[in-house]
């Protein structure tokens, strides 16, 4: 799980313990798409990365078997920890999934993630706050469904959504934070970070 190291201020330097290694924080993860490597993990893991993330949703679409039989490790080449997302980015770009909250989540355990994630409702960025109130309720409402679901060695994430509405984010933090999740995620940020950028 996670230690903390050190820390000044609010800042914090930490190890989080994964069936496939040590991450040490704070970390940044490499994006693979399973799809189309344009940069090989085993690359990347040359680089110094300990831990990549991928996307469940992409691999349950179009490699289940193969995924299912030979787990995210082995179809990736990656012997560092692997970081699964759900599916949530696609909810949002392309307004749907075909798969269900419960169905994602088994398959990561399946597939051997080392840290997984429920599939949440993105809030998006810019969204009006009738959109993010709905998106909070939906998101909690999967949290409280997913967070007894069988993780077998998996780290379990649990996203906070709200958008740009800090009360929002405040209370989907709260009810999410009272679950026992391993991790928590502020979901939503890609827009605001590529502004950032």
């Amino acid at each position: 799980m996670f230690k903390v190291k050190q820390h000044d201020l609010l800042g914090r330097v930490g190890q989080l313990r994964t069936r496939h290694g040590v991450v040490e924080t704070p970390a940044l993860l490499p994006v693979v798409n399973p799809l189309k490597q344009l940069v090989p993990p085993r690359e990347i893991r040359g680089m110094g990365f300990e831990a990549i993330m991928t996307n469940a949703y992409l691999l349950l679409k179009n490699m289940k078997d193969e995924a299912e039989a030979k787990g995210v490790h082995e179809v990736l080449g990656f012997d560092g920890v692997v970081m699964t997302d759900s599916g949530a980015y696609q909810l949002l770009v392309y307004g749907g999934v075909d798969t269900t909250p419960e169905e994602i989540v088994e398959f990561q355990v399946k597939i051997g993630s080392d840290i997984a994630v429920i599939l949440d409702v993105p809030t998006g960025y810019p969204a009006p706050r009738s959109v993010a109130e709905a998106t909070v309720e939906e998101t909690i409402k999967r949290a409280r469904a997913l967070f007894n679901a069988e993780r077998g060695k998996a780290l379990c994430v649990g996203p906070v959504q709200g958008g740009a509405w800090p009360d929002l984010v405040e209370r989907c933090a709260r009810e999410v934070a009272s679950l026992p999740f391993d991790l928590h995620a502020l979901g939503s940020p890609t827009r605001v970070m590529e502004q950032y950028l």
